[in-house]
């Protein structure tokens, strides 16, 4: 539903967001909306342990 040319400027956008942080993931939910917790709750919740996981090795 998105104009190619939008699509790769709004990945080109998410990309330059991911360069802000030496410890950062980008994370492509093709199944999804705005809304990936509804359409791809399994992606969101496995996203939500990585980083809990991530953290608590920090320490």
């Amino acid at each position: 539903m998105m104009p190619e040319e939008v699509r790769k400027k709004r990945i080109e956008h998410q990309l330059e967001l991911l360069s802000m942080s030496s410890n950062s993931k980008h994370i492509n939910a093709e199944k999804s909306g705005h809304f990936p917790q509804f359409s791809e709750p399994k992606l969101v919740i496995d996203a939500i342990k990585n980083c809990v996981k991530e953290i608590s090795q920090m320490k």
